[in-house]
């Protein structure tokens, strides 16, 4: 259709310029036009036609294929489907704007895994599969980061991917089989009976994510020993932290979040979370976009009343206050100022005394104060922009809360 209506208007164009005399350069332009969409192979994805919506169906279908026996099938089709639309999975939308998300998202993760040494050479990681959008985005950041990475003087690091299967009813995860079937990456899939223990030990009025979460988090350290691994990757992003963070300053009354990284000393192993400077948002638009396989919890979703809903309800709303109140929240979070806090330990584990915030130890408070000029000077730029229209009155104020 686009080659026809082309020679229609190459057509008329040409009558129109001999006759009237006047654009002489429009017909080699079209022309040329009509000459590269003859030689161009259109892929049916780009175009608003019956085949196209129908081969979209067939990769949807080929992407989530739950049979045993047609998985090879399935792959090979992905591959074709692949190779026939640029490499973009049989994403509907811009392959442009994915491969810019793609892009973003591995950047955040590139720099938070320098900043926090996520990776290093050698490092054999394991990458725990739940089966939800976050982690599945996880194992393929790292895959490309490995790649990226794998190059002369590079940092050299290996995957596994592990997913547990807690016998929940209605558990079905062939989808997510083949999908793993078609990555580069080694997999185990466990099988557990977490979902009888996480329902016979948890009261009606309690969460059961608490209890579950220590049981998967148990077998996963066990499992990552015996595959040899130094490291586990969760797939935590920011507004986990953020919500982590409201729910031990609401309920517990202590200003604690999730970590970057942490060791377990009793396990020998590193913890860490790839995705702590994502957002919650990308992460979702990515996976959709990809069409990452999902398997739904029973056990979370039984509860929509639990208190992490309703904080992350309450994260929501700070989007009305500024655009970028999640990302202040997680960057406010690796800036701490001990002397405006109310904590007299950490003030004197600082060099600050502990009642009046005053330097005692020389030393200490010039590092502490040191580290937080830095920080000041790595964003001053965007502070002098953003207070340059306040006034005296408005700065007072603000340093009063």
């Amino acid at each position: 259709r686009l080659w026809s209506r082309s020679r229609r208007l190459n057509d008329a164009m040409l009558t129109f310029n001999y006759r009237r005399k006047r654009c002489f350069f429009l017909p080699p332009i079209f022309a040329a036009v009509a000459f590269l969409l003859e030689s161009t192979d259109v892929s049916a994805f780009h175009l608003p036609s019956a085949a196209g919506r129908r081969t979209w169906r067939q990769s949807k279908i080929l992407l989530h294929d739950s049979s045993e026996a047609g998985s090879e099938t399935s792959i090979q089709e992905r591959k074709r489907v692949q190779s026939v639309n640029g490499g973009d999975d049989g994403i509907r939308g811009s392959g442009k704007s994915l491969r810019r998300l793609e892009a973003r998202l591995t950047k955040t993760m590139r720099e938070t895994c320098q900043k926090f040494d996520m990776v290093e050479e050698g490092d054999h990681i394991m990458v725990c599969v739940s089966g939800g959008k976050d982690s599945a985005t996880m194992l393929r950041l790292l895959m490309n980061l490995r790649e990226r990475l794998a190059r002369p003087g590079g940092t050299n690091f290996s995957l596994t991917a592990v997913h547990l299967d807690q016998r929940q009813p209605g558990y079905d995860g062939t989808s997510l089989v083949s999908w793993l079937n078609s990555l580069d990456v080694p997999y185990r899939i466990l099988s557990e009976d977490t979902y009888s223990i996480v329902k016979d030990k948890t009261a009606e009025s309690k969460t059961y994510c608490s209890l579950c979460s220590r049981l998967r988090r148990g077998i996963l350290y066990t499992v990552a020993h015996d595959l040899g691994c130094n490291k586990l990757a969760l797939g935590h992003h920011g507004d986990d932290a953020i919500e982590t963070l409201l729910l031990n300053a609401i309920h517990a009354g202590q200003l604690k979040s999730m970590p970057a990284r942490y060791y377990s000393a009793d396990r020998n192993v590193h913890v860490i979370r790839p995705l702590i400077g994502c957002s919650e948002g990308d992460i979702r638009e990515y996976a959709s976009a990809m069409g990452f396989p999902i398997l739904p919890c029973n056990l979370c979703g039984s509860q929509p009343d639990a208190q992490r809903a309703k904080v992350k309800m309450l994260v929501g709303t700070l989007d009305a206050l500024s655009p970028d109140a999640r990302k202040n929240f997680v960057r406010a979070m690796g800036d701490v100022r001990p002397s405006h806090l109310l904590d007299i330990g950490l003030r004197e584990a600082c060099g600050l005394d502990g009642a009046t915030g005053v330097a005692v130890d020389a030393k200490r408070a010039h590092l502490v104060h040191g580290i937080a000029s830095n920080r000041e000077g790595r964003s001053s730029t965007k502070n002098d922009t953003e207070t340059a229209g306040l006034n005296e009155n408005n700065l007072s104020s603000v340093e009063q809360e």
